[in-house]
């Protein structure tokens, strides 16, 4: 079981933003920088708004990408779930309920509303990206591939979709089809982080240790050259309160949580002044701490604290079953009014300190 949960640890990486893998927001979000300011004016209408026309296809659109910027699944699924039980045939609502659900890790839930989306119009690229990665949650990767295949097909100058079909086909040992759908990712996306990370993982288990060392380099590089493109927007973070049944947080942040997130606020308040030595020494002890020094020196002081400075608080930390991996999600502040995310994963040393993996 514990081999599953850190493979499926990668399949985190494999996330992406749900707006950016599917589409770009609608013009009438794109005035301004992001679209925020027009999500947080706008979001309150859609309910009233879906009601009195539920085939209006650009609210239904907006409401989905206005749903990933504020992180209000919760409310987009309520609108959802109320369009549903009205009986309308359209994929948009069991698409948004499927993200909310998927959101709260009810990947059963998520499943169904994503089958249910893709039965109403089996055309939508991004309907079976989510479906795949769904898939991939509930360790049924030969199914994630079938819907990969499809995505791929429907949508092929998207690099997310090729990554994620080619960690499909890695975790059922494909090893040639996972080869070429990573390279087919960086061809579309040269900065594909997730794609260097599946080469490396490949490369690693097939032997090859000089490419999988090239591909780990190369993921830190490609990391370093998005934070430094993009800048960060904070997230609306939402209370229980603000959140409708069923759309409630069901677990509170574990004491775990709060220590690998005081871990990684030290690691950036370090890196930031410019320290390769100090830095270094929140990675791994397993080769990782080596790896990360080196690029820390090539960066340089200034280099380092422009990447770290564009790190946010880490958050949804996942743990194996040993309690002694975890994969967390955080933002990173990108530019032009943009927002991305980076999985950390973090490892307990045999020293019985947890240290950092990856980023």
């Amino acid at each position: 079981m514990k081999r599953i949960v850190q493979i499926l640890s990668i399949a985190s990486l494999l996330w992406v933003p749900f707006y950016a893998a599917a589409e770009k927001a609608p013009k009438s979000l794109a005035a301004g920088s992001s679209g925020r300011g027009l999500c947080d004016e706008n979001f309150g209408n859609y309910r009233e708004r879906l009601h009195k026309d539920p085939n209006d296809t650009a609210a239904w659109q907006e409401l989905r990408v206005c749903a990933e910027l504020l992180k209000r699944w919760g409310e987009a699924g309520a609108i959802s779930t109320a369009a549903i039980e009205r009986g309308i045939q359209r994929p948009e609502p069991h698409m948004i309920l499927g993200m909310a659900h998927y959101r709260m890790k009810d990947y059963a839930s998520a499943l169904d509303d994503f089958k249910e989306a893709v039965r109403i119009k089996d055309d939508q690229a991004i309907a079976y990206f989510q479906l795949g990665l769904t898939y991939l949650h509930l360790n049924q990767p030969e199914d994630a591939v079938a819907a990969g295949v499809r995505a791929a097909e429907l949508e092929p100058t998207n690099s997310a979709y090729h990554h994620q079909l080619a960690f499909s086909y890695f975790l059922v040992h494909e090893d040639e089809k996972c080869e070429i759908e990573a390279k087919r990712a960086l061809e579309i996306d040269p900065n594909d982080i997730a794609a260097y990370k599946i080469l490396n993982s490949l490369y690693t288990r097939q032997g090859k240790k000089d490419l999988a060392a090239q591909m780990l380099e190369q993921s830190i590089h490609a990391n370093g050259r998005v934070a430094a493109a993009h800048p960060f927007v904070p997230d609306k973070q939402l209370t229980e309160a603000d959140m409708p049944h069923p759309f409630k947080v069901a677990t509170p942040v574990s004491d775990t949580e709060i220590f690998l997130k005081a871990q990684w606020e030290k690691m950036k308040s370090v890196g930031v002044t410019g320290d390769v030595e100090a830095t270094a020494s929140f990675y791994s002890v397993d080769g990782t701490q080596e790896v990360y020094r080196q690029s820390f020196q090539k960066m340089g002081p200034a280099r380092m604290q422009q990447v770290f400075s564009k790190l946010g608080e880490i958050s949804d930390c996942e743990l194996d079953t040993s309690n002694s991996y975890a994969t967390c999600r955080c933002p990173v502040n990108g530019g032009s009014g943009t927002m991305l995310e980076t999985k950390v994963r973090l490892i307990k040393d045999p020293d019985h300190i947890w240290r950092i993996k990856a980023f």
